[in-house]
């Protein structure tokens, strides 16, 4: 068993490299002027080809163009295939992924509110007890529903909003529409000054939380905040929607950006080069932020999507364990890890 376990890691780990790599040269066909030669190159290679002979200069020579010429840039292969694998160690991500389990693991009064919920082909309600009807009838003051798979809805695939209609589920339906294995939210509606950039969507807050190899202590090195495309529900970059940096003290960078790179200074008619964007409530959003990555001991490292409800108050959206999207940040803000980097190398150093 352990022979084919390694078999399947292998294989996974051979197929995320591929598609790293085949992302970079989407990026550079995109971009011909990210392939050319950038400062300290042979400095970053020295650093990171001590865990991984292998590593290719690429992430460095694309993110080096937004960040600057930063040495502690993530190579995004070697972060799929070896960090986020060393912090969040596998057998516990299908937990931590069910949104289905949210509800036990960090408790209701931060989440959107559970409607009914769909495991394995069972209907539950909200409280996990098992529901036998054909018929659900809707108590809740949004005109809208959510519904979104509960595993393997990663980039927002699969979320559909719906209409509350008469205020009765037909469960029957919904199962033929969404299979097994999904959950039916409230809709919240956001704080208006988040509703700026684009009212169609909930537009999140991607909050990185690290806990420290050395100290235990959950940090937050990176935030960015996710914005969806005009006339669409999600705030997924791919699914349209762009992204920005956010500073410690909740400022937004100066320009929008997307997954290939593409910067703007405008998007959905907002300007961002030149106005002063400040998300509001921000320290309770680190606060937050830190409160629930307190609540997953497994895994070190996290990607939370919080929104801010209409009194400005963060409610979790979505806990990533795996799937990590360090390019969010090393297209916006810095390197992924910042000041951290080094710890993180000390540790798997020691690993090896």
């Amino acid at each position: 068993m352990k022979l084919i376990y390694q078999i399947q890691q292998s294989v996974r780990n051979y197929l995320l490299r591929k598609s790293y790599y085949k992302l970079y040269k989407v990026i550079y066909h995109n971009n011909p002027l990210l392939k050319k030669k950038a400062v300290f190159e042979e400095k970053w290679l020295q650093k990171w080809k001590s865990l991984d002979s292998h590593i290719k200069i690429d992430s460095y020579r694309i993110f080096s163009r937004y960040v600057g010429e930063d040495i502690n840039i993530l190579p995004l292969e070697y972060c799929a295939t070896v960090i986020e694998p060393f912090l969040n160690p596998k057998q516990f991500w299908a937990y931590y992924n069910d949104k289905n389990m949210f509800d036990k693991i960090f408790g209701t009064d931060i989440l959107p509110k559970t409607i009914i919920r769909n495991i394995d082909g069972s209907y539950y309600t909200a409280d996990y007890k098992i529901y036998k009807e054909k018929i659900l009838s809707l108590s809740i003051a949004s005109k809208c529903i959510i519904v979104k798979p509960s595993i393997d809805g990663e980039s927002g695939r699969g979320v559909v909003k719906l209409q509350k209609g008469n205020g009765n589920i037909n469960l029957e339906s919904l199962r033929c529409q969404f299979g097994e294995n999904f959950i039916v939210q409230e809709c919240l509606s956001q704080h208006p000054y988040m509703s700026q950039f684009n009212n169609t969507s909930v537009n999140t807050i991607r909050v990185m939380t690290y806990r420290s190899l050395a100290t235990n202590e959950v940090v937050i090195p990176n935030a960015i905040l996710r914005v969806g495309a005009e006339g669409k529900d999600v705030d997924n970059a791919h699914a349209g929607g762009m992204f920005c940096g956010i500073s410690a003290n909740g400022v937004l960078g100066k320009y929008m950006c997307d997954y290939l790179g593409n910067k703007k200074k405008s998007f959905n008619g907002v300007d961002y080069s030149n106005s002063d964007f400040c998300i509001p409530n921000y320290n309770r959003v680190k606060e937050f932020a830190k409160e629930v990555a307190d609540k997953v001991l497994h895994h070190r490292l996290l990607a939370l999507d919080i929104m801010l409800d209409e009194q400005g108050n963060p409610k979790l959206i979505e806990v990533n364990v795996g799937g990590f999207s360090a390019w969010l940040f090393q297209y916006t803000n810095g390197s992924a890890f910042g000041q951290y980097t080094d710890e993180v190398i000390s540790f798997l150093m020691e690993k090896k």
